[in-house]
């Protein structure tokens, strides 16, 4: 039986900025890791691993002791479905890849990185940008923040509400932002969000969010495959668009904020909450009620 959180606006608001004090906590202190053992294989691999089990270890006490709930309650449980979003989660980044290679004007370029820079440029991508930053921000955000919201004003709010400070987070990301691009961020990083949310709700898991969110990191930011009107940093393959259009490119932020990346978002929006209406509604039922907690 799934506790119901009793919260006032002001707990729920506290609740959900504790959650994210957590996140910078976990991070910081597993940035210790690189103090101890400075660069290389071994300390990107430790970090990604630290990170994720402290800041799962923070949230269950977190959870446990404070909420009266477990992280569980959160749906970081197993999946009712989880093959279709496998699918989805390699199917959306190299569609809008391949909408850019093929349909787009540019240049495509091989890296000439020798085999180690290719190996910890691979370590990095699998485990800091695709695991570390993949199930962090979906424990913290799809898990506990949505848990807290929904239970005080229901599931808009939690799926839209922490889908935009997911957006607005990222601004920190950008160079030399105007308002264009942050509009357009802030649009494609709540559509994102919101993809990842139905996903959520839809497979009553924050797993399936997190296989899609890592896999889009790994193919998309994690330096194996950049496109975009310029490059930082070392990637394995580089795509370097012509075209001035910032919707097209996605402005300062890439092309992970451009209209086709965000039609992919929505395409598999669609797909989750179509899934979500063809469940067969549970029965009511002794079984069926819920303990009720306050916090």
């Amino acid at each position: 039986m799934t506790p119901i959180l009793k919260l006032t606006a002001g707990k729920a608001i506290l609740h959900t900025l504790a959650a994210l004090a957590l996140v910078i906590v976990s991070q910081a202190i597993s940035s210790l890791v690189f103090v101890v053992l400075s660069q290389g294989y071994i300390a990107e691999i430790l970090y990604a691993v630290f990170r994720i089990v402290l800041l799962y270890v923070l949230l269950s006490w977190y959870c446990k002791k404070i909420l009266h709930i477990t992280l569980g309650d959160c749906r970081v449980s197993k999946p009712n479905t989880l093959w279709v979003w496998v699918l989805c989660a390699i199917a959306l980044p190299l569609c809008v890849s391949g909408f850019f290679i093929l349909f787009t004007q540019g240049t495509f370029q091989v890296s000439s990185m020798e085999t180690g820079q290719v190996l910890g440029q691979l370590v990095t991508a699998i485990f800091g940008v695709c695991l570390a930053a993949g199930i962090t921000e979906e424990l913290v955000f799809r898990g506990v923040i949505m848990r807290i919201l929904e239970a005080r004003w229901g599931k808009l709010v939690a799926i839209v509400a922490p889908s935009m400070v997911f957006g607005l987070l990222h601004i920190g990301n950008m160079q030399t932002p105007n308002i264009a691009d942050i509009l357009i961020l802030l649009l494609a990083g709540t559509s994102v969000g919101v993809m990842f949310s139905v996903i959520t709700y839809q497979s009553n898991s924050i797993w399936p969010s997190t296989i899609v969110h890592g896999i889009w990191n790994l193919i998309i930011i994690g330096g194996i495959l950049n496109i975009g009107v310029t490059h930082e940093g070392v990637n394995l393959f580089t795509y370097t668009l012509r075209s001035e259009s910032v919707w097209l490119t996605g402005g300062s932020f890439g092309i992970e904020a451009s209209v086709p990346a965000i039609v992919g978002y929505w395409l598999v929006i669609f797909l989750a909450c179509s899934m979500n209406k063809r469940k067969t509604p549970h029965s009511g039922g002794a079984s069926k009620r819920m303990k009720s907690r306050t916090v």
